[in-house]
């Protein structure tokens, strides 16, 4: 599993970004299988103008990003017994990312 990230508005309605899993993996396969998710990355940064102070924004105050479900990454890396209440609906999830 690789995880590629694609910098773009959250929000953006045209063109619209949406996280991505390229490659599924066979049940049976027999040689290594990479399966690649795509997610989307949006950052904020605060709106006052640091022109005069000549800084630039160090950091994003705010980063929002959309994935793939987990029960949907492991359905395409070849486990098809993928359960989405034991692997996205415990409540954790985020915490687990971060």
């Amino acid at each position: 599993m690789r995880d590629d990230d694609s910098f773009h508005g959250a929000a953006e309605v045209f063109p619209y970004h949406h996280p991505e899993v390229e490659n599924s993996c066979a049940i049976d396969v027999k040689v290594p299988c990479e399966t690649v998710h795509i997610s989307n990355t949006e950052h904020s940064y605060n709106t006052f103008d640091d022109y005069k102070l000549a800084k630039a924004p160090l950091s994003a105050y705010e980063i929002k990003t959309k994935l793939k479900s987990n029960q949907y990454i492991h359905l395409q890396a070849g486990f098809p017994n993928a359960d989405f209440t034991l692997l996205d609906k415990q409540g954790n999830e985020c915490a687990k990312i971060n």
